[in-house]
């Protein structure tokens, strides 16, 4: 019939319905990758962060005098028969600045490399006397605290004479009694700076000596702690009477194992 006008058939392209959907398709795949990456570089942002933090933290509370030497120096005034002791830090940058000053005479005896405590000890400059109470300083507070246990030891049942010898880590020491006890033979103990906690941990017979010299400001000893675990000494026979033989060849050697 003239004039009657059909509908025009629309013909779809299969290869541009697949061109839309591959492009589609790559720009979903691009923006989820893009999202991933930035969910990883903040999550990874926030690790670095919180570690940084923590190591810094332990810096302060824990480690930071390993970066730093600690140097002790006395003014003596002999006309007044009078001695202090000054404790000066010496910074990363070179700097030497004061941190303690204290009315009698002190000498190093342990600076740790870990931890907020160093140990000083009473000590005599330009005397022969023994060294006598052992203290441990608070880096943090400025506190000086006397090793009651320690020092029971060391000074009231031996009276500072002996010999004592630091652990690798400068935590322990191993003590020796002086020639003086010769009841029960004499005692090596360990001695724990930290917990201020003192054991016996050898005792030799009463014909046996640590000090292969001759006793007083002439001993000599043979003992060692070079790895964490393990103290090694020797025994030497202990001489009555006659001159003294300080080449004598040693008894035996000892081993002292640590577990703690």
């Amino acid at each position: 019939m003239e004039g009657d006008e059909y509908p025009k058939k629309v013909y779809y392209d299969p290869w541009i319905t697949l061109v839309i959907v591959v492009f589609v398709s790559v720009i979903f795949i691009t923006l989820t990758f893009v999202w991933q990456e930035m969910r990883m570089a903040d999550k990874f942002n926030q690790l670095l962060i919180f570690k940084t933090n923590t190591v810094e933290e332990k810096e302060k509370s824990v480690d930071w005098q390993k970066y730093h030497d600690f140097v002790v120096e006395h003014d003596m005034d002999l006309e007044f028969r009078t001695a202090s002791t000054k404790l000066y830090t010496i910074t990363r940058t070179g700097e030497k600045e004061l941190i303690a000053e204290f009315d009698k005479t002190y000498c190093e005896f342990a600076f740790p490399s870990l931890g907020k405590y160093i140990y000083l000890i009473e000590c005599f400059p330009e005397s022969s006397e023994p060294r006598r109470n052992i203290m441990s300083f608070n880096l943090e507070t400025e506190e000086l605290k006397a090793l009651d246990n320690i020092n029971k030891v060391i000074v009231e049942e031996n009276d500072s004479w002996g010999s004592k010898t630091l652990s690798p880590d400068k935590t322990k020491f191993a003590y020796t009694s002086g020639p003086s006890v010769d009841v029960q033979g004499e005692l090596m103990y360990l001695m724990d700076l930290e917990k201020d906690i003192t054991e016996i941990v050898a005792t030799l017979d009463t014909n046996e000596t640590f000090d292969k010299g001759c006793g007083g400001i002439s001993s000599e000893y043979d003992i060692e702690w070079p790895v964490p675990m393990s103290v090694f000494y020797y025994v030497y026979e202990k001489q009555t009477s006659g001159p003294c033989d300080s080449l004598r060849a040693a008894l035996r050697r000892g081993h002292v194992l640590i577990n703690k």
